[in-house]
């Protein structure tokens, strides 16, 4: 099922030499430095991405381009090779929870749909390492691997660091758990021992040495945004009816707390359906009588409560999270990476224990319907997913259309920089691998270092897009050394203006903008289209700024 869906991906990816996953245009651009040191040369933007990067994701990007590979093409397949370790670790995770092969089959498909319905794993970004990573850890602590504990969460800390975290709160959970079972004087298979001791010991310490560098290196890019900045800022609020750029504070508690992508805990992107039926397994086996009505749960591992040890660790870090805004980055993603784990892997369990005992049951009688209506429910829950290009909708495959904007570019010397408002501007590092002054996909304002940057220089093209004197043009060419602008003509009107939610954020400078258009003032650039485009096209214009610097201030 890896190599299927898989293969369905790369086959999209690969059928169109810019197409592009939504999150590599940010993560990866940067990395061609590695084929080529030249490249984006004092870029303010690839300087942020490249530190913000995990150490080993660097290693690997950087690796692949010793080999000869560019970081484009490692990113549609890179996630073939995860998505089959992936199972693997899968496999070998349902095993030791419950040794019967077609649970730990249901096991590998329920992970893989999660996996290949969303976007993480497609995207060769580092959050496409959390679920392997989760999984490795699992592995080791259930195989008792004190070494192989030591080693997963020491990769975790290389390759998506919030691993180790979710880690460390969970086997601080799972320690905490089974001494309080054992010292109010309980039998309990899952008695501590010296190993468990060392395993819980040494992987907190281990997921602590590995962050320490991170916690102690300064960044000029920093600090990070507090929350009074960002309650403030209309990034992380609605814009009129829109979301910001990085929403984050909605106004229904219930959606904010649970449901919202970036504030709710259970807000966990797709997951299959029958998957949820882990939800039952805390009712099923909260007591050995409720328990021995399942025969198949007699096998299960004594160490099965460490499906619930990751929740609620990742619970108490998203607690924390929100308590420490930002600073331990979004609180979601506590929840988001060891959920999206756990519910399928507990699903699976949770279906096989209920379809043993329907098998095994003789009274009641079934209805003649009970059995078909099961295998028919079950065969969609397969199937439907496996319906080719509709895991792929669902990855976020972005395509861009302005071949020779890129072409054209890659051409230019390496410096070239490009000032733009346009969607395009998204695709130009990657595509073109040339710098951009800024543009939507970049502007992530969560360290304010870097954000207060890229603001600024927002706010400044937008001045000089829509200034009616091209004096005030010329200076801002000049003042960030733009070689060209692209432009689509339209954009210099009230209308689009209005339309444009990601610009709308910039208040009040855009209600002066528009006050201007309604007074009839033309913006300066309309000038500037016909003498000193160098490459246009239905919806762009690629103007020269030299040209620009050479028109006369005075029409």
């Amino acid at each position: 099922m890896a190599l299927f869906y898989g293969w369905q991906s790369v086959q999209w990816a690969t059928r169109s030499p810019y197409i592009v996953q939504d999150d590599v245009r940010q993560h990866v651009f940067w990395a061609f430095r590695y084929l080529d040191p030249g490249l984006f040369p004092g870029d303010w933007i690839a300087d942020y991405y490249q530190s913000v990067a995990p150490l080993g994701y660097q290693w690997l990007y950087h690796g692949a381009a010793l080999l000869g590979w560019d970081p484009l093409t490692v990113s549609k397949y890179w996630p073939v090779i995860l998505g089959l370790v992936t199972t693997a670790l899968t496999w070998r995770v349902m095993i030791r929870l419950l040794p019967v092969p077609w649970v730990a089959l249901l096991g590998c498909i329920l992970v893989n749909q999660s996996l290949w319905m969303e976007d993480d794993l497609a995207s060769s970004t580092p959050r496409a390492f959390a679920t392997p990573l989760v999984l490795a850890v699992m592995d080791a602590l259930l195989s008792r691997s004190l070494w192989g504990c030591l080693g997963a969460i020491a990769l975790s800390g290389l390759f998506y660091p919030m691993v180790a975290v979710v880690a460390a709160a969970a086997l601080a959970v799972n320690l905490g758990r089974r001494w309080w079972t054992t010292r109010r004087g309980r039998s309990h298979p899952e008695a501590l021992t010296p190993l468990d001791w060392r395993l819980a010991i040494g992987g907190i310490v281990m997921a602590v040495a590995v962050l320490l560098p991170e916690l102690f290196t300064s960044s000029e890019f920093g600090p990070v945004i507090s929350r009074s900045q960002a309650a403030v800022l209309p990034e992380f609020n609605f814009v009129g009816n829109e979301y910001g750029r990085s929403f984050f504070f909605h106004p229904n508690p219930l959606i904010f707390w649970l449901f919202a992508p970036r504030s709710g805990f259970l807000w966990v992107g797709f997951v299959p359906p029958i998957a949820l039926a882990a939800l039952a397994l805390p009712r099923w086996l909260s007591r050995p009588a409720r328990a021995r009505q399942f025969p198949l749960a007699s096998r299960l591992s004594p160490h099965f409560a460490m499906l619930g040890d990751w929740v609620w660790g990742g619970l108490g870090l998203f607690l924390a999270a929100h308590a420490l805004l930002f600073r331990l980055y979004l609180p979601n993603r506590y929840g988001y990476v060891p959920l999206r784990v756990v519910l399928p892997v507990a699903g699976a369990i949770a279906l096989g224990l209920w379809l043993d005992r329907q098998m095994q049951a003789t009274q009641p009688q079934k209805p003649r319907w009970f059995w078909p209506l099961v295998s028919l429910v079950l065969s969609l829950s397969i199937v439907v997913p496996m319906v080719p290009n509709l895991a792929v909708s669902s990855q976020l495959q972005m395509e861009g259309r302005m071949a020779e904007v890129y072409e054209f570019l890659q051409k230019q010397p390496k410096d070239t920089l490009v000032v733009s408002l346009s969607k395009e501007a998204d695709f130009i590092p990657i595509f073109a691998r040339r710098s951009i002054l800024a543009s939507r996909e970049f502007a992530l304002p969560y360290h304010w270092g870097y954000y207060r940057v890229l603001r600024q220089r927002i706010e400044d093209t937008i001045r000089a897009q829509y200034t009616s004197n091209l004096s005030k043009v010329q200076a801002f060419l000049r003042k960030y050394q733009v070689n060209f602008w692209l432009l689509e003509p339209w954009s210099l009107s009230k209308s689009d203006l209005a339309d444009n939610t990601w610009l709308q954020q910039f208040q009040p400078l855009i209600q002066d903008v528009s006050n201007r258009l309604d007074r009839g003032e033309t913006p300066a650039l309309e000038r500037a289209i016909a003498p000193c485009s160098v490459l246009e096209n239905k919806r762009l214009q690629l103007l020269d700024a030299r040209c620009i610097l050479q028109l006369p201030s005075e029409p």
